[in-house]
């Protein structure tokens, strides 16, 4: 096991925003619920999704997402009955229903034409450098590309199968909507940069990314993030989304602080999204 105690100070210097009824949820809850169901089957709702975790005799679990605080209705056959719910906005607590967790946290820009003036003074140095380094450009690529790129990464290895599939379950749920972007010095693959594109939320989502020691030495993930800010403009899409990130106050030897620390350089904003809510059920009841 590897420890690193790495700095958290800039976790700190994020705005936080929450989700609130009547607001934005910025979340593309059906949208993504299209790339879950890849592997999950779905049910849809007027008011979002729910997926099957499990289904068998002894313990049947589902899965719901909604964008309002309308607790979904759920009985099974089984012995044991596990409804989890999970609502985008917060609000009181439910009858019947115990938030368990603490909640997650996504960053997320607003995309404006002038986006690089309000990202941090070494963001705009590792733009600069990558700008003006010979041989390092920028080109749509394929699934296929970050897949070959991933074992001379800097992606744990335990986490290889863990990304490709996510990759693959959105390719297959939104082909059209998923670009990929590929940094390449001299020829060679050295960055590259998966994005999904949501028009539900006017959002695109950071799906999967990696470089080599090269790219990194040349900041090629900098420009290829700056590339889809650029896209995003060029789509009329209003946020971008960098994926989940630690709060202000992580656990030290978290392999993830070093992965929050890189998105705060981009002006974003900690979205909050509220614990999910369980209610577990003993005893066969017929649906």
């Amino acid at each position: 096991m590897r420890l690193r105690l790495l700095p958290t100070d800039r976790l700190r210097y994020v705005q936080d925003i929450c989700p609130r009824p009547g607001f934005n949820t910025y979340h593309g809850y059906a949208w993504q619920g299209l790339a879950t169901g890849a592997h999950a089957t779905v049910e849809k709702h007027a008011n979002g999704y729910s997926l099957s975790v499990l289904s068998s005799r002894l313990i049947s679990w589902r899965r719901t997402w909604t964008r309002d605080l309308v607790p979904p209705e759920y009985s099974s056959d089984s012995l044991i009955t596990i409804n989890e719910w999970v609502p985008l906005v917060d609000g009181p607590k439910t009858p019947g229903f115990v938030a368990l967790g603490e909640g997650q946290f996504d960053a997320i820009t607003f995309v404006t034409p002038d986006f690089s003036k309000a990202w941090s003074s070494q963001a705009r140095r590792h733009l600069a450098t990558a700008k003006k380094t010979p041989g390092l450009t920028f080109e749509f690529g394929a699934p296929a590309d970050y897949e070959a790129m991933l074992p001379q990464s800097q992606i744990p290895k335990n986490y290889h199968d863990v990304f490709v599939t996510l990759v693959r379950r959105h390719v297959e749920a939104h082909a059209e909507d998923v670009e990929v972007l590929v940094a390449k010095l001299n020829g060679e693959a050295v960055a590259c940069f998966i994005a999904a594109h949501c028009n539900e939320a006017s959002e695109s989502i950071y799906l999967a990314g990696c470089f080599t020691s090269a790219g990194a030495h040349v900041q090629a993930m900098t420009g290829l993030i700056a590339w889809w800010f650029e896209r995003c403009l060029a789509l009329g899409i209003k946020q971008a989304n960098f994926g989940s990130m630690l709060g202000p106050k992580p656990w030290l030897f978290s392999d993830w602080i070093g992965y929050s620390n890189f998105k705060t350089h981009f002006n974003i904003h900690r979205v909050w999204w509220p614990a999910g809510r369980w209610k577990i059920t003993i005893g066969r009841r017929h649906k």
